[in-house]
């Protein structure tokens, strides 16, 4: 791995330099803007980068960087308020550069260790993919979507949602995933862009989803007959007029009651023709189906939304979730979005949740509803009825413990 540390005061440099080699990766320490220009390359793997210089700062490195296009893995690290070292964190986010962490000065050697040992997963990870991918997936087109429709290259993964007061199992989301036979498993991330292309592709991909996800919940009412199944709607299905007769026919052709199906869209799928949404989700609503607001938080027009759609349900986006514990603006936006959605008569949902301790503070907050890794991985139709079948058993076992 090669490694580049930027910062001014040179003994701290020389530390995480030290730290660095110690774990056998090559390191250059550089302690200036002209040198850090110099030494930098598209073959750097991890940059260490302190945000408070005297010549050129971290913010304008990051501007930097975001132009060259890097994969390098970003650390940026600071002494000063933690409030500037989390926004310099989004801002190089927003601009498409990779940050694996942040480290508030005085950093530990440990610190540095655990972030070298996450980078070299990270990096495998990545290559591993690429090596996989790159060479069959460069030229895929909207008409490879359609075609891997046609030939049952896509199928319906499912992540459980929760109860966080009692872990019962409320819902499923469906994800659509692709197995492409040259390029593996086809990103959502690119496949979705390409089927939106054209509304006849994404049109289709939107049908297959919703027809999977009825029939299967369907063949699930025996195990869990209360269950909902929640499916997302792209922006480019909004721009049709004819999308809640057409979900209308399926249902009703599937024989699923209406209440038991939730459409999902993001905030911009929903700000991108405001006046035709409302119109779209407002039949859906009269239909009787649920209609969530996805990824709450990342879009422009949240309020505006809330106050003119019908919503059943508010989902607060996993960026804030996962950092709730950690960063107090995070926390801020998780207790806000729930009480904004219980007192605008929606349910708050909460997604990415990966430990316990995030789970029992959503709780404490007033989230009805959770999904993320920590309960269950999204799952094809046959692992989930395993997976349904051991987590009504256990479930049970506590209820009767509770009870006993």
């Amino acid at each position: 791995m090669r490694v580049l540390v930027y910062d001014d005061e040179e003994d701290f440099a020389s530390f995480v330099q030290e730290a660095v080699e110690d774990q056998g990766h090559h390191v250059t320490m550089v302690t200036n803007a002209a040198e850090f220009a110099e030494n930098f390359s598209a073959e750097t793997d991890l940059i260490f980068l302190d945000l408070f210089m005297p010549d050129v700062n971290g913010i304008e490195c990051i501007r930097f960087l975001a132009k060259t296009g890097t994969k390098a893995l970003l650390v940026l690290m600071s002494g000063q308020d933690p409030a500037i070292l989390n926004a310099a964190r989004e801002g190089a986010r927003a601009s498409n550069l990779t940050v694996l962490d942040v480290l508030q000065k005085p950093i530990a050697l440990s610190a540095i260790e655990d972030v070298l040992d996450a980078a070299d997963a990270t990096i495998m990870s990545t290559r591993q993919r690429s090596a996989a991918q790159a060479e069959a997936c460069c030229d895929l087109q909207g008409d490879d979507v359609l075609e891997g429709l046609q030939k049952n290259e896509f199928f319906v993964a499912y992540q459980p949602q929760l109860r966080l007061e009692n872990r019962s199992v409320a819902g499923l989301e469906a994800l659509l995933r692709w197995q492409h036979p040259e390029c593996g498993a086809v990103s959502p991330a690119v496949f979705i862009p390409l089927a939106e292309q054209s509304p006849a592709v994404m049109s289709a991909l939107t049908e297959f989803v919703l027809k999977t996800a009825c029939y299967d919940l369907i063949a699930l009412s025996g195990l869990c007959p209360n269950l909902k199944v929640s499916v997302n709607v792209s922006a480019t299905s909004l721009d049709e007029i004819a999308l809640p007769d057409m979900i209308q026919n399926i249902v009703r052709g599937i024989g699923l009651e209406n209440h038991r199906l939730i459409l999902e869209l993001t905030e911009t799928a929903a700000s991108s023709n405001l006046g035709q949404a409302i119109d779209i989700l407002t039949r859906l609503r009269m239909a009787g189906f649920g209609v969530s607001i996805d990824d709450f938080g990342t879009g422009y027009s949240s309020l505006e939304q809330i106050v003119q759609v019908p919503f059943t349900e508010l989902k607060v986006d996993q960026r804030f979730v996962k950092e709730l514990l950690t960063s107090d603006k995070c926390r801020a936006v998780c207790e806000i979005s729930c009480l904004l959605a219980r007192k605008t008569g929606m349910l708050p949902v909460a997604e990415g949740v990966e430990d316990e301790a995030t789970a029992q503070e959503l709780l404490r907050l007033g989230f009805v509803l959770a999904q993320g890794y920590h309960f269950a991985k999204p799952m094809a139709k046959p692992q989930l009825l395993d997976w349904l079948r051991a987590h009504d058993q256990d479930t049970t076992g506590v209820a009767a413990a509770a009870g006993g």
